[in-house]
């Protein structure tokens, strides 16, 4: 039963919400126009989603085992603790994730056929980079990898189920790469000193904790400029007026949280709930907002 808990802390099954919302979006943004909400694949883009995050994890774990500190860990950041503690070894959760990945071959494939399975290598060769011998986490790069993978690669992940080989809008993919690097800068914001003291050169110990926070805040603030001017698009159905009302009250709910993680106010040095600063519960309540908007619209 030990065994089965530390492998459960090293999953981190709060980090989906990092994952869901992107498969989500694909799903909906790549579905038939004639196709039935009701019967679009759920349950397998939600398999996919939680077998990647396992891939994730375990791939992370053993690669920050040397570095991270236990007692730095938030429940947005600094790893699940159980590589840095020698709870499970950082061999045994690369062979996890290698076994992890392998079976998302196979599972690909049954769903989606050989352009699914390319997807899904895609994704395996972004984690490879990012805690693999190019180690792009310890680097400003490994922004640039996150907000690719969770931005375009998730996305088109799930659309894989519905469209095999189907492909974004460059509207999209900036769309998807701003919220994915916005949310690579919040999840790692908490780590500044800890990455700092241990050597990582990440993007937020490069900028700096405040041009950090103001370059998630820029990022996140066009994301929903883009959205608010109508970018992207519905592609099937015209949008109703009921659903500009709803999408504006939405927008500028999350404008304003933005706001606020921008004023004095969020950039208050006390701690608020689970250890973590005021303006990155605004700026992740903001993240969310815009990506259930552009989910909502998707279709």
């Amino acid at each position: 039963m030990r065994q089965l808990s530390l492998w459960l802390r090293a999953y981190r099954l709060p980090a989906q919400l990092n994952l869901i919302f992107p498969m989500l979006l694909g799903l909906y943004r790549h579905a038939p126009c004639d196709a039935s909400l009701a019967d679009l694949p759920l349950w397998e883009a939600l398999g996919l989603s939680l077998l990647l995050q396992w891939v994730i994890m375990t791939s992370n774990e053993a690669s920050d085992a040397t570095t991270d500190d236990p007692r730095a860990r938030t429940l947005i950041s600094g790893g699940a603790g159980v590589g840095a503690t020698g709870e499970l070894s950082p061999r045994s959760m690369r062979r996890a994730a290698l076994a992890g990945g392998m079976l998302g071959i196979g599972v690909t494939f049954a769903l989606g056929g050989p352009g699914l399975v390319l997807v899904w290598l895609g994704a395996m060769l972004l984690i490879w980079a990012y805690d693999g011998p190019l180690r792009w986490s310890r680097s400003p790069v490994g922004s640039l990898c996150q907000a690719v993978g969770v931005g375009i690669v998730l996305p088109l992940l799930a659309g894989g189920l519905v469209a095999p080989l189907s492909m974004p809008t460059g509207v999209d993919c900036l769309l998807g790469v701003l919220l994915g690097f916005s949310g690579h800068i919040l999840t790692a914001l908490p780590d500044e000193q800890a990455d700092r003291l241990v050597g990582k050169n990440t993007l937020v110990v490069w900028l700096g904790t405040g041009p950090a926070r103001a370059l998630m805040l820029v990022g996140l603030s066009t994301g929903g400029l883009l959205l608010a001017l109508g970018f992207p698009a519905a592609r099937c159905t015209p949008v109703a007026v009921d659903w500009v009302l709803y999408d504006g009250v939405v927008l500028a709910v999350a404008m304003l949280l933005i706001g606020l993680a921008a004023t004095p106010c969020g950039q208050l040095p006390r701690r608020s709930l689970a250890g973590l600063a005021v303006y990155l519960w605004l700026t992740a309540s903001a993240s969310m907002l815009l990506w259930g908007l552009w989910i909502s619209r998707a279709y």
